[in-house]
């Protein structure tokens, strides 16, 4: 149950964090490394929440 829950905040609140910086990046490359770290998050979140679902 806290997997799903930690798996469902790193979800959403990296994925917000993710679109709102490959927009910028888009005109700032500064910002490429942490799209990249967001990116990591919002993909350990879908991890997280898969795993959290299936128990």
């Amino acid at each position: 149950m806290i997997k799903n829950i930690l798996g469902f905040i790193l979800l959403f609140g990296t994925g917000i964090i993710f679109l709102g910086q490959t927009i910028a990046s888009l005109d700032n490359q500064m910002l490429l490394l942490l799209t990249v770290i967001s990116t990591l998050l919002f993909l350990s979140g879908i991890y997280f929440h898969i795993k959290g679902l299936q128990n």
